[in-house]
């Protein structure tokens, strides 16, 4: 992915261009804010990796980067105060260290991905039987980026994956993948609390959107009781041996994988 670098000192920015490159990214590294914002008004970027020294206006500076951008960038912030809302301010997420700049950029690689999945209009899915389509639910999903970053809350998505869909497709046909992922459709549909919005948002994938949790530990729990309940059914086969169900939530707006549940349902 091509990543922005802001960072006055060379030294620094060139050992974490280095990392970067090694994980198989492009970087480009600027040491000032004119610089920044010419090369993201200028060229596509997934990533921008920001020197929180070196922004004029805080949080101002980081709603002037996201209009200035050509797409929805993650924004990491480096050197962040103890003081400060990270999220309030507008990132993303923070690397505390450069120890911890593989796993960051990572995570942010994958979110990046998953958010540009979400965006990319060219493949909808319609809605019905309380399922929204993909587009509107993206709608909701970047609204609850925006909010969490003016009230510096967090909010949480968990996508719920049929993971050998594809395998079913190609060993049994394409009616029994579509038979299981409408079953899974249909027990989110009558298992989800009202508040909770459900969108299916790839041929083997739907996601729940949880707004505002009660508690911080809220949604791992939903998680858990989504797994457990699911688990118990059967109806997903039908003239398959098994299916394998995965459930992921993550944070936002970091995108850090919070919990993670799998199962998988024999005929």
């Amino acid at each position: 992915m091509k990543i922005l670098l802001l960072d006055h000192d060379q030294p620094h920015a060139d050992q974490i261009c280095k990392i970067l490159e090694t994980q198989g990214h492009s970087p480009i590294s600027v040491s000032s804010w004119d610089e920044a914002l010419k090369e993201l008004g200028t060229h596509e970027y997934s990533i921008a990796l920001l020197d929180y020294k070196l922004l004029p206006d805080s949080k101002g500076s980081l709603e002037h980067i996201r209009r200035v951008s050509r797409r929805h960038m993650y924004v990491i912030g480096m050197d962040i105060p103890d003081n400060e809302n990270a999220i309030q301010l507008g990132f993303n997420s923070v690397v505390s260290d450069i120890k911890a700049l593989e796993t960051v950029i990572e995570t942010a690689s994958l979110f990046f991905l998953r958010i540009t999945q979400l965006a990319d209009a060219t493949h909808d899915f319609p809605s019905a039987g309380g399922v929204i389509s993909k587009s509107a639910f993206n709608q909701l999903f970047m609204s609850s980026m925006d909010l969490s970053r003016r009230d510096g809350k967090e909010a949480y998505v968990l996508f719920f994956s049929i993971e050998n869909y594809k395998n079913i497709v190609a060993g049994e046909s394409e009616y029994s993948a579509r038979h299981a992922a409408a079953r899974l459709a249909h027990h989110l549909s009558q298992t989800r609390r009202q508040s909770d919005i459900l969108a299916q948002v790839d041929d083997n994938e739907y996601a729940i959107l949880f707004l505002r949790p009660d508690y911080g530990k809220e949604p791992i729990e939903a998680t858990k009781r989504f797994a457990k309940t699911l688990a118990e059914i059967k109806d997903y086969t039908m003239g398959v041996s098994s299916v394998d169900i995965a459930l992921r939530l993550h944070t936002l707006p970091s995108g850090h994988l919070e919990q993670e549940e799998s199962f998988t349902v024999q005929s």
